[in-house]
């Protein structure tokens, strides 16, 4: 399964990608390069496997090998000064001893230093006891113990939105999982690179990936000020670096292998009853160690195999993630927004794309919900996201209106016809809900379109549903010459919208254990209008907990809202 989520991500990029792109610098800053062509860098000692020291002091991960490729591309030399600590790395910057730090593009050392656009984004995720339950909102660690990497990045976004928690401080991610593991803490918050990767170094088999959070660690460079030109540099040999490359580098690196500790106990205990069997009878002594011998072979090529499957579906799920926007790209160009998007597994069928066109005054978003949960879900929506970039550079290249109803057929028609689904007798049955919403600031417009996605927006206190067209996208039984409809509406400030797919609406809870649906979430909704945006996804997603309770999470859920702010004409 990863091979084929791999083939899929490299064929996408194929399409859109300039393979052929070169190292663009202006003369400027090839005379800079000459100038300064040594640079002094550290990093994380402890922080595999994006970058580490090892016991020679050689400086190793997907962070060290980054730079050996730009030290090829860009003609610079950088010069590792190897450390201890993080905070002895993080002093360093300061004092001014080097001049080129790897750090988290959300960190607070913003204020002081220049900072790279990211080169790789990592979800966070909560690592709990193999015994917990799937957590898919932090919410639900409320009265829980939980551990925090001392002075990395998100930290402090984490603390400022869940204030009422119980967080502890820990030196680095090797203490925190054996807190995890010793019943000192109930979680750890961390990248999930940094977890998997390290729950396999250190052999632990007592924790394991439990869910992801909303917060996403975008990796940089922290840049001394004096070397400002040098950030253009790195952000060009960056986009030089093409998407297998980077996805190589990344592969090497998450999925090490390593060699699996032996529990030797159950065998001492099976050794010694053999040797009373012995006295007793030969015949069922030699019966009994073929059994075992059989069971603990069975044992192992099952341990091994799910342990592959596991690592695919990690791997799955931070590519998954790449495609999935950023906060900032929703907060820059709305006015307010949040963006709820919790699968219910690893890696889910719900999937959101939000893209500024050519004039930045307009933008699509697009809330899709794919057939299934899980890889299944999760392959779909690799599939709904390449025809997706196909579209939108088709409407970048045309001068014609945008038509969220014409975008949602020419979906039904490309996904039937990409998985060969044009009658009842074909072998796939795949397809999706979803809603597409169209942004014009400069005529304070929306439109949108559904196929069973619901838009609901907020007017003076009260929520409306505008309903969808009762038609899916590409499964066979859809047509494919079915109109869906556009609805248009004028907005200002004061207009609250909001996409959720059926995953908020349709858990189960309460005392009766039925599905939350549309009347209660209106209800909450209209409580809540006055809110500001991030308040409102913490309201909803406590709600959301503690309306679940005890019940499983039925569905992958996504849910977006948004205010949008007109263009003034003067």
């Amino acid at each position: 399964m990863r091979i084929v989520f791999l083939l899929l991500i490299f064929w996408h990029f194929s399409l859109y990608a300039d393979s052929a792109y070169q190292l663009q610098l202006t003369p400027d800053e090839h005379k800079w390069i000459k100038e300064h062509p040594v640079i002094n860098f550290t990093g994380d000692p402890n922080w595999l496997p994006f970058e580490a020291f090892n016991k020679k002091g050689e400086y190793i991960g997907i962070v060290a090998d980054l730079l050996k490729l730009t030290q090829k591309r860009s003609g610079l030399t950088f010069n590792i000064i190897p450390t201890k600590t993080w905070e002895e790395s993080v002093n360093l910057l300061k004092n001014g001893k080097v001049d080129m730090l790897t750090e988290t593009t959300d960190s607070q050392l913003r204020s002081k230093f220049l900072f790279t656009q990211s080169f790789l984004p990592n979800p966070i995720v909560v690592i709990m006891q193999n015994g917990a339950s799937y957590i898919d909102s932090l919410a639900q660690l409320k009265n829980k113990k939980i551990a925090l990497i001392k002075e990395y990045g998100y930290v402090e976004k984490i603390k400022e939105k869940y204030p009422n928690h119980t967080f502890y401080d820990v030196e680095n991610i090797q203490e925190g999982l054996a807190g995890v593991s010793e019943n000192k803490y109930d979680a750890i918050l961390t990248t999930m690179a940094l977890g998997s990767y390290t729950i396999r170094d250190m052999q632990l088999s007592t924790v394991r990936v439990v869910g992801r959070t909303e917060f996403t660690t975008q990796l940089g460079f922290a840049i001394n000020p004096q070397y400002a030109p040098l950030v253009n540099i790195l952000n060009s040999v960056f986009k030089s670096i093409d998407e297998e490359t980077k996805q190589n580098i990344l592969k090497k690196w998450v999925n090490q292998e390593y060699v699996e500790k032996t529990d030797y106990t159950l065998i001492y205990q099976i050794a010694g009853i053999a040797f009373l069997i012995i006295a007793g009878t030969l015949f069922w002594n030699r019966r009994l160690k073929h059994e075992i011998e059989q069971r603990i072979i069975l044992e192992n090529k099952l341990a091994q195999t799910n342990k592959q499957i596991t690592d695919s579906i990690e791997f799955a799920a931070i590519i998954q993630h790449i495609f999935i926007p950023e906060d900032k790209d929703l907060s820059d160009f709305f006015e307010d927004s949040f963006a709820i998007w919790q699968p219910r597994d690893i890696v889910g069928g719900d999937i959101y794309f939000f893209d500024t066109l050519e004039d930045k005054n307009k933008a699509i978003l697009m809330v899709i919900d794919c057939t299934g949960h899980g890889v299944a879900g999760a392959f779909v929506s690799m599939l709904v996201e390449a025809l997706t970039r196909n579209l939108i550079a088709h409407i970048n290249q045309v001068n014609e209106q945008v038509s969220p109803a014409k975008l949602l057929g020419a979906l039904n028609r490309s996904l039937k016809h990409m998985l060969k689904q044009k009658d009842k007798n074909s072998i796939s049955n795949a397809g999706f809900d979803a809603a597409i919403v169209y942004i014009d600031k400069t005529k304070s417009s929306l439109t949108y379109a559904g196929a069973n996605i619901p838009l609901f927006y907020a007017k003076e206190g009260n929520i409306n549903v505008v309903k969808a067209d009762h038609h899916s996208i590409g499964y066979k039984t859809s047509d494919p010459n079915y109109l869906f409809y556009d609805h248009h509406y004028t907005f200002d400030e004061t207009l609250q919208f909001y996409l959720s797919t059926d995953g908020y609406i349709d858990q189960n809870g309460g005392e009766k254990g039925f599905p939350m649906g549309k009347k209660r979430l209106k209800r909450l909704l209209e409580t809540h209008t006055d809110k500001p945006m991030q308040e409102l996804q913490t309201i909803l997603e406590e709600e959301l907990v503690t309306y679940q309770g005890g019940e499983e999470r039925n569905d992958d859920i996504t849910f977006i809202g948004f205010r949008c702010k007109g263009m003034t004409h003067g």
